[in-house]
């Protein structure tokens, strides 16, 4: 096995809508994939990238610098622009690389290619390691769209939108296009607060000295300038592994990830083989069985570097939830804010002492402890909302582009359980059992339960607008027809499979962010009014309705409802003073 390791710039160049063009007419998706080609080859030449391979419709390049490969990227959507038909989105990141057999894997490819789609059709993002290279560059704006986290990245990103002479500008707010600097040098403070904190942190827990007692129940002797204590626990450990060990566990996790993918390709090539040649004495069975074996040992790798991650997270946040909610003074909660944020950036958009936050934003879920509801943090992001398969009604289209902010959304639709800890009754048909979907509750019915539960933990829980909904059910994707794939048996419950009654949450397949049942089991209230009309005008950023109606939102299939209807783009409207045995909700923790 040969292996090269090595620093490069990575450009990741993709068609915008390809796989849906490919689905509509695939002879046309195979020219446009050659223009493509013949395009960015020469303009590749001259700013010395090298090709390394092609993913679908995308193009994976190297340069030996961050300069050439924005260079080269803001070329080729200049001659995209004036001779192409179609949109190129690209994305670039400065990061190792490993050649190993062929193939090319690494920390470079995989945010270069999670960029990409951040971007707008005919721009370029960069994360923050090629800014720093081209930031002096005055032929080149930047616009800082802030810290993003990419999927199998352990650690956020900072991601630019670039644009340059003869490009148009991102269609950016103000406040996304803030720049950084004043951001940079904050953090340059954090970090000092930190190490200077360590010392303080460190100090404070030394002299902290819990009081032993005597066998003759005597009284303690006063400590004289004792420091502010936690409570007499002097068990507490801030951050448990170092950020270099942080970082360490990011990349070994990216590693096996990597060559987890590299072993499915291999072992689906196998059996694809086999398939044909099903008599063949050519198959090379140990082989088969090695990867097999190795797969499977290096996914047991995987779940132990992901669990060991989340548990030090978890510790990390027990340890400063423990500050928080001591006796003990300020500056001792001040230290172990900044210390805490000094490894995780992320929480600097938080305020100091939002556990529940901290929570939701670090470890991606959070369980409301009255209800007992789990929510999962959506990262927010930009998605095409609608329909585009041409099999929806006239009211889910145009399909058109939507952004939203990050938001917590309850794992399954709240159950029968759930609704009784709240409100006192249950008002379901169906109560075979707690963890059945509540259902006969009205779209008033909903709010009085927000505000029942509001008023135990005093944040802001509500219903999913409709695009918060749609989003979360796709995943942001539009090759999927419900939620988590296509093939709506194992996904959702519906009139050919449910027996004419609802069933236990969570008991089908959850979709790509891990949310079950929105394809089908109880229909879903939205808060949005209800227009048929309202895509022709719906705003790209946060939209939430019409401003007033008749009729409330609903969205997803239902027990008694047809497979069509639990199609993620399926919309509806129902009177809000509507109860019916089909129909039920889930909540959303909205994001700071």
């Amino acid at each position: 096995m040969t292996e090269e390791r090595q620093l490069s710039a990575i450009m990741f160049t993709d068609i915008v809508g390809y796989t849906s063009l490919m689905g509509k007419d695939e002879k046309k998706g195979l020219e446009i994939l050659d223009q493509k080609q013949h395009l960015i080859k020469p303009i590749l030449d001259k700013f010395n990238g090298e090709k390394l391979k092609d993913i679908g419709d995308g193009t994976l390049s190297s340069f030996r610098s961050a300069v050439d490969a924005v260079n080269c990227a803001i070329n080729i959507q200049r001659e995209n622009l004036s001779n192409g038909n179609f949109s190129i989105r690209i994305g670039i990141h400065v990061g190792d690389v490993v050649f190993r057999d062929g193939d090319i894997f690494g920390d470079g490819v995989n945010v270069a290619s999670r960029i990409e789609p951040i971007a707008e059709p005919g721009g370029i993002c960069v994360s923050g390691s090629v800014y720093e290279n081209i930031r002096n560059q005055t032929s080149i704006k930047s616009f800082y769209l802030g810290e993003k986290e990419l999927k199998n990245v352990a650690e956020p990103i900072r991601v630019y939108a670039l644009t340059a002479e003869g490009l148009p500008a991102p269609k950016i707010s103000i406040a996304e296009a803030d720049h950084p600097s004043w951001m940079h040098s904050r953090r340059y403070v954090f970090i000092a607060l930190a190490v200077v904190s360590c010392g303080i942190l460190y100090l404070l827990i030394l002299n902290h000295q819990p009081a032993v007692e005597d066998n003759s129940k005597t009284s303690k002797p006063p400590v004289k300038n004792q420091q502010p204590s936690l409570d007499q626990d002097n068990s507490l450990k801030i951050l448990q592994i170092t950020k270099e060990d942080r970082q360490k566990n990011a990349e070994d996790i990216t590693r096996l990830e990597n060559e987890l993918e590299s072993l499915a390709l291999k072992i689906d090539q196998m059996n694809n083989e086999v398939s044909a040649t099903p008599n063949s004495e050519e198959i090379d069975i140990t082989t088969a069985s090695s990867l097999i074996e190795e797969k499977e040992s290096k996914q047991k790798q995987l779940d132990g570097l992901k669990k060991k991650r989340k548990e030090v997270i978890a510790n990390d946040i027990a340890a400063y939830g423990k500050i928080v909610q001591s006796t003990s003074g300020k500056d001792l909660q001040k230290t172990a804010w900044n210390k805490l944020v000094s490894n995780y950036p992320e929480a600097m958009e938080l305020e100091a002492g939002d556990l529940i936050g901290i929570k939701m934003l670090l470890l991606k879920a959070w369980v409301e402890p009255t209800s007992g509801i789990e929510f999962l943090w959506i990262e927010g992001g930009c998605f095409q909302m609608g329909d585009t398969s041409e099999e929806g009604a006239e009211d889910e289209k145009p399909a058109h582009e939507v952004c939203l902010d990050s938001f917590g959304i309850s794992k399954h639709e709240v159950t029968q359980g759930q609704w009784q800890k709240i409100m006192g009754s249950n008002p379901s048909k169906f109560t075979k059992g707690d963890d059945y979907p509540v259902e006969q509750v009205s779209w008033f019915d909903t709010q009085d339960f927000m505000r029942k539960l509001n008023s135990h933990i005093g944040n802001t829980f509500r219903l999913p607008t409709e695009a918060e909904w749609e989003y979360s059910a796709c995943a942001g994707s539009l090759e999927q027809k419900y939620a988590g794939g296509n093939n709506i048996e194992t996904l959702g419950w519906h009139n050919g499979n449910s027996q004419e009654s609802t069933h236990p949450v969570g008991t089908k397949e959850p979709n790509d962010f891990g949310l079950f049942d929105m394809s089908g089991n109880v229909l879903e209230w939205c808060s949005d009014w209800y227009g048929g009309n309202y895509y022709q005008q719906s705003l790209r950023n946060n939209p939430s309705g019409p401003s007033s109606g008749s009729l409330r939102v609903i969205r997803d299939g239902c027990w008694n409802g047809s497979p069509w209807l639990s199609r993620c783009t399926n919309r509806d409207g129902f009177k809000p003073g509507y109860s019916l045995d089909n129909l039920g909700f889930r909540v959303v923790l909205s994001g700071k």
